[in-house]
């Protein structure tokens, strides 16, 4: 394969199967665009799986800030430049891999490569491959990381956009990424309280006649000895025209203030767990209708166990995630409710 089919195939992303099934696929094309702007969105829920309608008539466009990407080729691959780090992926048969990461803190080479995306993707395909990196912290820190990466095609549909166009045939992405951290320790005989963990959940919009996701979000929620210690949420568009969307600067202000006030304010899940042998028990009750996302994952970033729902606003759910044949030790139950992070330490 040729260094620009490689480049093409990363970037142009869009197709219908021959069974009308919408999917993700490499394609060969001549044209080709070396620099990207996408722009910072208020943070959004990614709504439900399967046959959907996305009406993101009403998204506060943020403060309208961009971020620029460079996209470059070397001999045997492609990589991406933005404001803050290098990314450099490789094409191995039909899957594409992220091999490096270099940023201004750290430098890790993958041993193990992150798996991105595999071609062509159809809804309803999956899959989940484990990934481990070594590198420099600091110029001197050993740096290691290591977990899995879990792809899902997990819905489809259309997009209702700000200015009230619509897109058609949009296939969305989903990816799961759990992994550990660790410097100057021995991954193989790992500390737990040295330990850290972090869960990334990103979500990738993609249309026919794109080359790049015209939506993103991405949640990466941070653990230190199996607590939670933080959470960061970005989200993007990418639209050849939607930058004439933009409010006036101060409004652009209040509205991401706002945003961010009512997201902080917004409590509406109530729950409680209980563990019952190998069984986990989450009793909650929702104020408003909710998609929900809750994990299972030890101290690896290795994730056991995974459910989703879509509830309406009632009292009275409950849910009891089996968690028989994990050996006995700490995990990390995580929680997602439209983008917030609720979690626990699970002893079994």
């Amino acid at each position: 394969m040729t260094v620009k089919s490689l480049f093409i195939a990363f970037f142009l992303m869009s197709s219908l199967s021959c069974y009308s099934q919408i999917r993700v696929e490499k394609q060969a094309n001549q044209w080709l665009t070396n620099n990207l702007e996408r722009i910072n969105v208020d943070y959004f829920s990614q709504g439900g799986s399967g046959n959907q309608i996305w009406d993101f008539s009403e998204l506060n466009i943020g403060d309208g800030s961009t971020e620029k990407l460079s996209y470059r080729l070397r001999s045997d691959s492609a990589f991406i430049i933005n404001t803050v780090n290098v990314r450099s992926f490789i094409l191995k048969k039909d899957t594409l891999y992220q091999v490096e990461t270099e940023s201004p803190l750290h430098i890790i080479h993958y041993i193990f490569p992150v798996c991105r995306l595999i071609y062509p993707y159809a809804y309803g395909d999956s899959a989940t491959i484990p990934f481990y990196g070594k590198g420099i912290y600091c110029n001197d820190h050993i740096y290691r990381e290591g977990g899995q990466t879990t792809l899902l095609a997990d819905a489809y549909g259309k997009i209702i956009l700000p200015n009230r166009d619509t897109l058609q045939n949009v296939i969305r992405l989903y990816t799961l990424r759990s992994y550990f951290i660790c410097m100057d320790i021995d991954s193989i005989a790992l500390d737990t309280a040295r330990l850290h963990q972090v869960i990334e959940e990103h979500y990738e919009w993609y249309a026919r006649g794109y080359r790049y996701p015209v939506f993103e979000t991405f949640t990466s929620t941070t653990y230190a000895g199996m607590k939670m210690i933080g959470t960061k949420q970005q989200a993007y568009c990418c639209l050849p025209d939607f930058q004439n969307q933009l409010f006036d600067p101060v409004n652009k202000a209040i509205h991401k203030n706002d945003s961010i006030e009512q997201i902080k304010k917004q409590d509406i899940f109530h729950y409680q767990t209980n563990v019952q042998g190998m069984l986990v028990h989450v009793d909650y009750n929702l104020d408003e209708k909710a998609e929900i996302t809750m994990l299972i994952s030890n101290t690896m970033g290795i994730v056991y166990r995974r459910l989703h729902r879509s509830q309406i606003a009632r009292q009275g759910y409950s849910e009891s995630i089996d968690c028989n044949g994990l050996r006995r030790g700490q995990y990390i139950l995580y929680i997602n409710v439209n983008g917030r992070i609720y979690s626990k330490t699970i002893t079994f």
